[in-house]
């Protein structure tokens, strides 16, 4: 499966994409055999008719010399059998550990277990989700760990929501099963601070988890919609299709709000200052990753979430005295610069797509901006009144971190849209750069 895959349709279709092994996926299949008994369930056949590992064999590395860069009959993982693989009763152990593990967790999913209990019960005992889902737990736990929160916070809004129990079965699976598309990215690129120029392999990820979940499994249209979907935004800001409005299914915006509530969490991809971290004003970090920019998540979602919440407002301790100007002044500067980059881009700019481009990202560091000047900080006279109440300061610098995620990630989306329109990247570069996610 290539690492830049579009929108598959059929099962046929999709099946046949994977027929191509991917390197990244064989690497890790080949490691978890070092561990765990991989068989081979049918012939393991190239597309010219050579035999190349005969059923009944179980996987060692030499297969990934053998397979190389061959293309299949059929899948390598569909002709794949893991003894014992993950199960649905695992999972479900798991997802108790983490919210024991995790106050904010517990509350989201405090009504949803028989719920999770249900839709747990549709996943497929063994085959390629099976494997991949064993792949993920064992060798990036992060990545499993963000899925199994989703699933949690999917139950909750299920229950709160008052979704039917086929739309919550839905929900759910789509949250534990979203980023089934990374084990056909080089792993490499999957954490920390990305430069923008990687970017489009990993925002490649949704269309490959969507081809995986039509290729091999039974899961309905409407789930593989959400795959694809769930990091699309209302505003059109989101990929890999860049979907605005009613061009994105409900149960997908609903599965966004869980990606981004799991994702704050469970750290990832987001980075916080240390007064920020883990354990530490939960409610608030959630609260403004989902109102940062109004109407981005569907306002009744936001409401089950924060209702869940509640018990843990007002928990964090505040930050230490004297570090609020420096905390905050960074990236006050780094908005004005980009909005004066982007504001240029958008009337200066060689090509009409590239000044779309630029209006594109002048319109979110508006966003951004107003949320910041919301909360008082360019306001000299407002900075005695914040720096007197460290819980106060510490509520506004949760805003200032996630605007700072925000840049770098618009930088990624900048970058994505140019290499997608086939523009020119030279105009952005400097816009790119102030936006932080270049090396």
């Amino acid at each position: 499966m290539s690492e830049t895959s579009g929108l598959i349709e059929s099962a046929d279709d999709a099946r046949n994409t994977f027929c191509a092994v991917n390197p990244h996926c064989l690497q890790s299949i080949v490691r978890l055999a070092q561990e765990m008994a991989v068989i081979a369930s049918a012939d393991i056949i190239d597309e010219d008719g050579a035999m190349l590992c005969a059923s009944g064999v179980t996987i060692s590395r030499s297969i990934e010399v053998t397979l190389g860069q061959r293309r299949l009959r059929q899948p390598f993982e569909a002709c794949l059998e893991l003894v014992p693989g993950i199960s649905a009763e695992d999972i479900a152990d798991d997802c108790r550990a983490l919210m024991r593990q995790t106050p904010a967790l517990a509350l989201l999913g405090t009504n949803g277990g028989a719920a999770m209990a249900r839709a747990l019960g549709e996943l497929p005992r063994s085959g390629p989700l099976a494997l991949l889902l064993t792949i993920a737990k064992k060798f990036n736990p992060a990545s499993y760990q963000n899925s199994l929160a989703a699933m949690i916070v999917g139950s909750g809004l299920a229950t709160g929501l008052n979704l039917s129990a086929c739309d919550g079965d839905v929900l759910m699976l789509a949250a534990l099963v979203k980023d089934v598309g990374e084990s056909y990215v080089n792993p490499q690129l999957i954490d920390g601070r990305l430069p923008a120029r990687e970017w489009p392999q990993v925002a490649a990820h949704p269309a490959i988890g969507h081809a995986f979940v039509t290729a091999f499994t039974d899961f309905p249209p409407a789930l593989a919609d959400c795959v694809l979907q769930h990091h699309e935004r209302q505003d059109g800001s989101g990929y890999p299709r860049q979907l605005s409005g009613a061009q994105i299914t409900p149960l997908a915006t609903l599965l966004g709000v869980a990606d981004c509530v799991s994702a704050v969490l469970m750290g990832g991809a987001r980075e916080f200052s240390p007064d920020a971290r883990f354990g530490s004003f939960q409610a608030e970090r959630v609260t403004v990753a989902l109102t940062l920019v109004p109407g981005e998540f569907p306002p009744a979602a936001v409401a089950v979430v924060a209702a869940s919440l509640a018990p843990l407002a007002e928990t964090g301790r505040g930050i230490a005295a004297g570090s609020f100007a420096r905390r905050i002044l960074p990236t006050l500067q780094q908005v004005r610069a980009a909005r004066l980059l982007a504001d240029a881009l958008s009337k200066c700019a060689p090509t009409p797509g590239l000044a779309a481009i630029g209006c594109f990202a002048l319109a979110a560091i508006q966003r951004f901006d107003k949320s910041l000047r919301a909360t008082g900080v360019y306001d000299l006279s407002q900075l005695g009144v914040l720096e007197s109440d460290p819980l106060l300061m510490g509520k506004t610098c949760l805003t200032v971190d996630e605007v700072g995620w925000r840049l770098r990630h618009l930088a990624r989306s900048v970058y994505l849209r140019t290499a997608q329109r086939n523009e020119d990247l030279a105009p952005v570069a400097e816009l790119i750069a102030e936006l932080g996610a270049l090396d």
